[in-house]
């Protein structure tokens, strides 16, 4: 997870979908100078992986930022994840940590507790 940490150094963090609507989470970060989860050679990475086990990686990343206290933001409406995704999964492992979710401005929306 630290690995695909892009921009640890920010005091923010921004999920979403990798690509929708024309909108990337990682366009998203780079207009906030924000943290985001990138892998690099992603098939590599994750060949022979289960998606649960990808999962988990994706979940401890989203912990260390959370223990970070960093203000997470959402390149795409949270409430509106495509079924079955990460970033669906993101979304709902937030809101067991407590989080509800609120549009920020008219492209981006942040979590809070």
């Amino acid at each position: 997870a630290k690995n695909a940490t892009r921009n640890p150094d920010s005091k923010k963090l921004v999920l979403g979908h990798f690509s929708r609507d024309s909108v990337s989470y990682q366009k998203v970060a780079a207009h906030y100078d924000a943290t985001y989860f990138k892998v690099d050679d992603w098939n590599t990475v994750t060949k022979g992986l289960s998606q649960d086990e990808i999962w988990q990686i994706n979940e401890s990343f989203l912990d260390q930022q959370v223990i970070q206290g960093k203000q997470i933001l959402f390149s795409h409406d949270p409430l509106k994840a495509r079924p079955a995704s990460f970033f669906e999964r993101e979304v709902s492992y937030l809101r067991e940590l407590g989080y509800e979710f609120r549009q920020k401005n008219q492209w981006t929306w942040e979590a809070v507790r």
